[in-house]
């Protein structure tokens, strides 16, 4: 039986940085950029760079700095990180209804989220619901450890004293939920809170 439910924040409950999300919209709109341009960012070695910012080694201006010189983008740090903040203070379609259910029939609901320092410091401020309606959370640079590092959900279930077999994870990248399932969880691939809200009830937890 599903006792607790852990979520991933940006893409399942707020928008990221996607290229075919509202991310993508206002790279086009703002600053002129295709979306394949802007995708540049998450092929190759700046891959590797945007998982080390989640682990907390870099900051965010760091971060930008080196895939703007990587990819010869006509923007500045500050200029990306303005959109990153407007693309963070919305909630993906639907998203906090099912939380607010959820929460309301006593699951435990916890959020893991591959995050750097400032992006978190916005999100808690644009949405102070994520504190009342989780129990606990988990930011990857408070850590050094992201979702897709081995053992990493062996180690949060011991952490937040949780059976794998009473747990449901819900993500976005099957990267991820994977290596949930590894550990034994439960696991749901989110598309939509259509799709998500069908599949909690065939599961019987909506």
């Amino acid at each position: 039986m599903i006792k607790a439910i852990y979520f991933d924040c940006f893409e399942v409950l707020i928008p990221g940085l996607l290229k075919d999300g509202i991310m993508g919209q206002l790279v086009e709109q703002k600053l002129g950029m295709t979306r394949e341009q802007y995708a540049q960012k998450d092929t190759g070695s700046l891959w590797a760079i945007f998982l080390e910012l989640n682990r907390g080694h870099l900051t965010e201006k760091e971060y930008w700095s080196i895939v703007i010189k990587s990819t010869g983008w006509k923007c500045n740090p500050e200029q990306i990180i303005a959109l990153s903040d407007e693309v963070s203070r919305g909630c993906m379609p639907g998203m906090l209804e099912i939380v607010q259910q959820l929460h309301a029939s006593n699951y435990e609901l916890y959020m893991i989220s591959d995050v750097w320092a400032e992006q978190k410091q916005r999100l808690l401020l644009a949405h102070p619901w994520i504190s009342k309606l989780f129990k606990e959370c988990f930011f990857s640079y408070e850590h050094e450890r992201i979702k897709s590092d081995p053992n990493f959900f062996e180690q949060i279930t011991e952490k937040w004293h949780n059976k794998p077999d009473e747990c449901l994870f819900i993500d976005d990248y099957h990267v991820n939920t994977e290596n949930a399932s590894k550990a034994g969880y439960k696991t749901i691939i989110f598309q939509n809170a259509s799709q998500l809200k069908s599949e909690l009830r065939a599961m019987q937890l909506l």
